[in-house]
């Protein structure tokens, strides 16, 4: 007799901050959103709020507080989304950094290699000839 039910395994790379939950409200309910993406925006929402009443923003006029936590939220917003592979577009900015420095940009070869087409012989999964090489 066959299974009534088959269940997909999980990730190895899942983590308990992935697992989406759903927030709701009497009727309306929004989509689900994964536990760290939650998280994110708690907790950038509650540092933009002790920035600007507990720093030097504070001391500043109410236009200028004003624009300040507009620009805050956007940034919140955009960096709390989730690409297609559901991570956080905060995750992605390391990598960028890491890039802007000009010496980041080469590609280093050695003098003798040479960087002609790969040889006829050589596939990814096979192993070279004992000949080659």
């Amino acid at each position: 007799m066959a299974k009534l039910s088959y269940k997909v395994p999980s990730s190895l790379n899942r983590s308990f901050l992935d697992h989406e939950i759903t927030l709701s409200k009497g009727g309306w309910a929004a989509k689900p959103s994964p536990i760290k993406q939650l998280l994110f925006f708690g907790g950038g929402t509650l540092a933009l709020l002790w920035f600007s009443t507990s720093t030097f923003v504070a001391s500043s006029g109410p236009v200028a507080i004003t624009f300040f936590v507009l620009w805050g939220l956007a940034a919140i917003a955009y960096f709390g989304g989730l690409v297609k592979t559901k991570e956080l577009r905060i995750m992605r900015v390391p990598a960028l950094l890491a890039y802007l420095p000009r010496k980041a940009r080469h590609v280093f070869t050695r003098r003798s290699s040479n960087p002609g087409p790969v040889p006829e012989w050589w596939t990814p999964l096979s192993p070279a000839p004992a000949g080659a090489g």
